[in-house]
């Protein structure tokens, strides 16, 4: 019997192929990055995946011929013998790698949950060899789904989350977004050394329920005017050492 995650993935696929009929262009925030981080692996990349979680990035593209690490504070036991990929349990403010020795890191969905995101950027520098690549996805502090959410008990959240998203409380973590908004992600990543920094907003239309999906459409409508992109879902970020 399929889980209640399971279910709400097959609805959101339904949902998502009435978008693509709709806006046949369209791309979501996960693609635009998956696509910023297969446009720099290679044979020979020393590529390390942040917050790796239960998401098997490095995983599923580790037959490009990259060395692929994945890291987190808490390794998930079917990931520690993957004949492809190595997992470390580390914290990203102290990052256990030596200087320029690193090619590519990468996260997805980390930089909220960093009570220090500025210690984070610095270490991701110095482990970078010259030349290297951050590249990563965050959402949006100033999103008006995310404002709604900060005013809500981290308790009352995770059940949230859970009923609307089925994801278990256990994989729901506290957020500060203190480098979630466009001026701050872009003095940080300054701060911390990068010289070529881009950042893209993206909005993501929500495809859980068709409530929310008519409601986002018309919300994706309305962020569409350049002046408002910093108001959108959220930030892929592609920076340059």
């Amino acid at each position: 019997m399929p889980t209640r995650h399971q279910v709400i993935l097959e609805k959101e696929k339904r949902w998502k192929r009435r978008l693509y009929r709709l806006i046949p262009s369209y791309r979501f925030s996960n693609d635009i990055y998956e696509d910023a981080v297969k446009e720099r692996l290679g044979v020979g990349v020393r590529w390390v995946d942040l917050g790796c979680g239960r998401n098997e990035l490095a995983c599923e593209l580790a037959e490009c011929g990259a060395f692929a690490c994945g890291l987190d504070c808490w390794i998930h036991p079917h990931l520690v013998h993957h004949p492809s990929t190595h997992f470390l349990q580390a914290d990203v403010g102290v990052l256990p790698f030596k200087d320029k020795s690193i090619d590519l890191f990468t996260s997805n969905v980390l930089m909220e949950h960093l009570p220090d995101p500025a210690s984070a950027l610095k270490e991701m520098h110095r482990s970078l060899k010259p030349g290297g690549y951050m590249i990563f996805r965050t959402p949006n502090a100033l999103h008006v789904l995310n404002l709604m959410l900060r005013l809500i008990p981290e308790g009352l959240k995770k059940k949230m989350i859970n009923v609307v998203f089925g994801i278990s409380s256990e994989d729901v973590f506290p957020t500060y977004y203190r480098a979630n908004r466009l001026n701050v992600l872009r003095k940080l990543c300054r701060a911390a050394g990068f010289n070529e920094v881009r950042i893209q907003a993206i909005e993501d239309v929500h495809t859980a329920f068709g409530i929310f999906f008519l409601l986002s459409l018309l919300y994706y409508a309305f962020v569409r005017l350049k002046p408002l992109a910093f108001l959108r879902t959220n930030f892929v970020v592609v920076a340059k050492k």
